[in-house]
């Protein structure tokens, strides 16, 4: 997780400065990327969620994190 949140503000870092020097095209593609990616940690955070307090949730056979 900790790699993940150092990507994000490296993705961000990146969209910002594209925005600022109106590239627009970048600026589109980098935003894709970080909500892409801020999906991935919203998973990956929900997971640990889960397995703390396993007892609280009523899961299927397929889980969401086993999904490809």
């Amino acid at each position: 997780m900790k790699n993940m949140l150092y990507d994000h503000l490296r993705l961000t870092k990146a969209e910002t400065i594209a925005r600022i020097t109106k590239d627009y095209t970048t600026d589109i593609s980098t935003y894709d990327e970080i909500e892409k990616q801020a999906r991935m940690m919203a998973d990956g955070f929900s997971h640990g969620i889960i397995m703390q307090f396993p007892d609280k949730f009523h899961m299927k056979k397929e889980h969401f994190w086993q999904r490809k």
